[in-house]
Order: structure tokens, then C-alpha cells, then sequence
């Protein structure tokens, strides 16, 4: 498994943890670095295959407004 699939495997255990809790806002944050163009729309769609509520995926210092 190389480092990304990892990121992806880990993002749908928290999704899949955050659903089982009825979390609303599933905020991930410090993610790697080397995709920033592309990591806010694949993390997010990834996630939002197994959680309902809203996924975050901010940039360093983005404020938050939940």
C-alpha cells in the first residue's frame, strides 16, 4: 500500500467512525502536502462515500465556520 492509498484507507475509517457517531462536521485536517490542488476534492469525495454530514478539508489557517 503506498502512502496515498493509506490517506485514502484512513479517511474512510474516520468517515465510517464519524458516521457510526451521528457526527455533523467531519473536519480533516493536516493531510499531506504534496497534492494541494487536488487533495480538498478527492477527500472530500471519499469521505462522502461513507458519511452523510459535511466534510471540511481547510487549508492551514482557513477559519472554520461550523
Amino acid at each position: 500500500m503506498n502512502k496515498r492509498q493509506l490517506a485514502l484507507s484512513v479517511i474512510i475509517m474516520v468517515a465510517r467512525l464519524a458516521e457510526s457517531l451521528s457526527v455533523r462536521n467531519l473536519i480533516l485536517y493536516h493531510t499531506e502536502d504534496r497534492t494541494l490542488d487536488s487533495r480538498r476534492q478527492r477527500y472530500t469525495a471519499e469521505a462522502e462515500t461513507v458519511f452523510s454530514g459535511r466534510v471540511v478539508v481547510p487549508d492551514d489557517l482557513e477559519r472554520i465556520i461550523l
